[in-house]
């Protein structure tokens, strides 16, 4: 590996994402781009902090996101090396609760079901749909108008990660759960 990556987390502090990370070593080390992403999915780039080139010091590095969106964003870095080719590091997430009038699912941890809370009531129907760590729909539940709480069922799904979505109307929220 180019980079001995030693750390990497992800924390609101206010209503920002404070991204920090630590290396042990680094060779050839061009830059980090920070890659962001609300479904866990689909990446894109939001920012670059310059690497070290070669180094064998700890090096701490930052980024914050003044731009976190309503609900889970999920984070990784993609080092790269001078000649371009570059790594993957684990993907760290942060829940943003957007301020008032957020969705809100849990536990996150779950054994038979999950609780999903709306702000007020739903003034029209909603969907809250339900895919595995491989993106298959694995769950979907209509929300009737004027639902302040419904109840998903997860006592069938085997153990893992799952990532959760309740549409609304224009608003969409992105949460996860572990099903234990």
């Amino acid at each position: 590996m180019p980079v001995e990556l030693v750390d990497f987390r992800a924390n609101l502090v206010q209503k920002n994402v404070h991204l920090s990370w630590l290396t042990a070593s680094e060779t050839n080390n061009s830059h980090f781009s920070i890659e962001k992403s609300t479904d866990g999915q689909t990446f894109r780039e939001i920012g670059k902090v310059a690497g070290q080139g070669t180094s064998y010091e700890v090096h701490n590095y930052q980024y914050t996101d003044e731009a976190p969106a309503p609900g889970i964003n999920y984070y990784r870095l993609r080092q790269v090396d001078f000649d371009g080719q570059f790594s993957y590091s684990p993907v760290v997430s942060v829940h943003f609760d957007g301020g008032k009038g957020s969705v809100r699912v849990f536990p996150s941890i779950v054994q038979e079901t999950a609780t999903i809370l709306f702000p007020e009531e739903t003034g029209e129907a909603g969907m809250v749909f339900l895919f595995d760590q491989t993106g298959r729909l694995v769950s979907a539940m209509e929300v009737q108008p004027g639902t302040l709480e419904a109840k998903l069922p997860t006592d069938g799904l085997p153990a893992g990660m799952y990532f959760l979505t309740v549409q609304n109307g224009t608003n969409r929220s992105n949460h996860h759960l572990v099903k234990q």
